[in-house]
């Protein structure tokens, strides 16, 4: 399967999910979010990005923006406004 597929028999929970989930409402609008893609089997770093369901859950929560961890080193973000998240599947 690929990215944003199977979601109706996958049994894990998103990090974006999870996160949203232990928070009030009133915790999220305005927050900043962010996510980060790690490797478990040899810690590398890849580009971060919400699957289209996980970005509709960060824009309906009121996200203000959202980092993208983009590489190694604390300086390897890119933000992006939430509402410009793609949330529609191709």
């Amino acid at each position: 399967m690929h990215q944003g597929e199977g979601y109706g028999i996958c049994r894990a929970v998103h990090a974006e999910m999870n996160a949203l989930l232990n928070c009030s409402r009133q915790q999220t609008m305005g927050a900043d979010l962010y996510l980060a893609g790690i490797n478990p089997s040899d810690n590398s770093v890849h580009k971060a990005k919400p699957c289209p369901v996980c970005a509709r859950q960060i824009i309906q929560a009121g996200i203000r923006n959202v980092y993208l961890r983009v590489g190694d080193g604390a300086e390897n973000y890119i933000v992006i406004p939430a509402n410009e998240l793609k949330w529609l599947q191709d």
